[in-house]
């Protein structure tokens, strides 16, 4: 025994010496749908086969009760992309294995008042289980919101425990960078932020550059809807709903009702994957209006419904946007295409149609 003791002791202390030692980085992605946010970076990772052990572990979240408890509890590790190496959640020990960097795009702790990751990956728990720990949040802010100091997302979301706890944050753009170091120095001096918070870019738009649509095949259902005719990616976030609940379940009606009469383009509407639990959640008594809404768009079958994680395959598809001015109009801007941002307080049938001509 005491012969394995020496061993073991000389053989950490050649390891702490050895310049090539592979670094392990685990990525903990919980719905499918937000891949995209840390997709890029683990294909870097996984190709650097010499330096890095990439692992990819999908881990549980529950959406809320309008009470602030949990409701029910999901997995979604058969959502995503196959071929990945995912580890399973319940097996893997991360206290045990203290990967070098483990990636998060999670921020919340209990303040998720829509969904909530289980206990064991709050920010200040993995905190513990790493020598790094990286946040990469799943939303893009607009240079030109991210500048004006009216704009109080920014303060709101910089309170969030991954902004507390991660040694490193990425940020997509410099204004976004200095909007919440500004929102932050209340607490934080600007040294240790800057230290911290680094403009490098997002993996959401490294998938957008890279994603066209002879790479994203579409469902027969769907040629056979769109019948040669134009596109409009049709976007309901989940800000706008908060905001102006009653008005948003009706000005999508609304939309709804105008695109079912004009025959002359296709609408592809994708909601916020998590706009049905807001629903739920924050305005229960809103939620058979939309659930009746979702079913009869659905039944008819006049456009296409998307409810799916791949939010690449509708913006390489469609021609044009309309929809609130979310994260995915900040992406949908870099492509170039026509864009027109909803606004819930305007009607588009009633009397604005019949001047429209």
């Amino acid at each position: 025994l005491r012969q394995c003791e020496e061993m073991l002791g000389e053989l950490a202390a050649g390891l702490k010496k050895e310049t090539n030692v592979k670094k392990g980085i685990v990525f903990l992605p919980y719905q499918a749908s937000m891949w995209d946010c840390m997709e890029s970076l683990w294909q870097a990772a996984d190709s650097d086969k010499e330096h890095c052990n990439a692992y990819i572990i999908p881990i549980p979240y529950c959406n809320m009760k309008e009470d602030g408890t949990p409701n029910e509890w999901f997995l979604d590790a058969k959502k995503f992309p196959p071929g990945l190496p995912l580890l399973p959640w319940d097996k893997t020990n991360l206290s045990q294995l203290h990967p070098d960097i483990i990636v998060i795009h999670n921020p919340y702790e209990d303040r998720g008042k829509i969904n909530c990751v289980d206990c064991h990956y709050y920010p200040s728990v993995l905190k513990k289980c790493t020598d790094k720990l990286v946040y990469i949040p799943y939303f893009i802010i607009r240079d030109k919101d991210a500048e004006n100091p009216r704009y109080g997302r920014v303060k709101t979301l910089a309170n969030a425990s991954a902004f507390w706890h991660s040694d490193v944050i990425i940020m997509n753009s410099k204004a976004e960078k200095e909007a919440y170091i500004k929102a932050l120095e209340e607490w934080h001096t600007r040294e240790n932020l800057e230290k911290r918070i680094f403009a490098l870019g997002s993996p959401k738009i490294d998938k957008l550059l890279h994603t066209g649509r002879d790479k994203k095949k579409l469902p027969e259902k769907w040629q056979e809807i769109i019948g040669g005719r134009k596109v409009i990616l049709y976007n309901t976030s989940i800000q706008e709903f908060l905001d102006t609940p009653e008005l948003f379940i009706e000005k999508i009606r609304d939309t709804l009702e105008y695109f079912r009469r004009e025959r002359r383009a296709v609408l592809w509407w994708r909601p916020h994957p998590l706009l049905l639990d807001s629903v739920k959640s924050m305005h229960p008594k809103l939620l058979p209006k939309y659930e009746e809404m979702v079913k009869t768009y659905r039944e008819e079958a006049w456009g296409i419904y998307d409810e799916s994680g791949d939010m690449y395959r509708a913006i390489a598809w469609s021609d044009a946007y309309y929809g609130d001015a979310s994260s995915v109009a900040v992406l949908y801007s870099m492509t170039g295409k026509p864009m027109l941002v909803s606004n819930c307080k305007i009607r588009n049938c009633g009397k604005e149609e019949k001047h429209a001509g």
